[in-house]
């Protein structure tokens, strides 16, 4: 009880938590990251051509993705449910001079009070796998973008929680993914998709396909079934760069086996 008390007191008045492992600072999620904004980086580039960009990066957790997009020009803001990611991710903005602004709240309650074709990039990674309506959710992501902008979100992919649950030799719950596309899964509700199903789910929202690319084919962190094969918190800098060249590779190919899906797809002028 203690150590709980003293975690939100540390969280809450100086935006501290000596027990957390930030996203941000973690090089296995941070080499996730670098994956995220290779690919995001390089496709906005292509579509946008030095404009003026802005960007709406909803569940920004501490700033992982969002501030790096900063420091590269584009116009950021962040939402985050929590206080405490919030607080981390506005003190890095602020020390590297940015002007970013970082919003706790819930993001799509947000999103649908915001107008029509406000944005030019909305960026939800890491957050829709757990959202039992996220395909509605993602009809309001497009709604505020403009014609011509770009929607990149994450998804976990079935393969995922399979290598989870044979790992755990929970076959029951590695047959109930084989059979389905949602649910309960040891006491949580998930969601996850195959590459057709999500791009086809693109396509009933009038989004071009731009992109989908595998987010953590050979790789795992911490506890996952993935991590069996490389756990990247065992890998020293160099072994993680050189994890980095395979896994941003630029392919297709291994999409379905992924710890995640990343898609970019351009909002059609309808």
């Amino acid at each position: 009880m203690f150590q709980k008390l003293r975690r939100k007191f540390l969280r809450h008045f100086f935006g501290e938590d000596p027990d957390y492992q930030d996203p941000f600072d973690d090089a296995a999620e941070r080499l996730y990251g670098r994956i995220y904004l290779k690919y995001l980086l390089e496709t906005a580039g292509l579509e946008f051509r030095g404009q003026r960009v802005r960007v709406l990066d909803l569940g920004c957790h501490t700033g992982r993705i969002s501030v790096p997009l900063a420091q590269s020009g584009y116009e950021v803001t962040g939402i985050d449910s929590s206080r405490f990611h919030v607080r981390r991710a506005q003190k890095r903005a602020d020390e590297l001079g940015l002007s970013s602004r970082f919003i706790k709240g819930d993001g799509f309650e947000q999103v649908r009070r915001m107008p029509a074709n406000s944005l030019d990039l909305v960026l939800c990674t890491e957050v829709l796998y757990q959202c039992p309506d996220f395909q509605s959710r993602m009809k309001d992501l497009v709604r505020v973008l403009r014609p011509g902008g770009l929607l990149a979100t994450s998804h976990r992919t079935r393969f995922f929680y399979l290598t989870q649950a044979i790992r755990q030799k929970d076959f029951e719950a590695a047959r109930f993914i084989q059979q389905h596309s949602e649910g309960k899964l040891w006491g949580s509700y998930f969601n996850w998709q195959t590459p057709e199903e999500l791009k086809a789910i693109y396509d009933g929202l009038c989004l071009d396909r731009v992109l989908i690319r595998p987010i953590g084919v050979f790789t795992g962190n911490g506890g996952d079934g993935m991590a069996a094969l490389c756990n990247l918190s065992d890998l020293n800098d160099s072994e993680r760069d050189g994890v980095f060249e395979i896994e941003a590779g630029d392919s297709e190919e291994f999409s379905s086996l992924a710890r995640y899906l990343f898609m970019i797809g351009r909002k059609q002028d309808v």
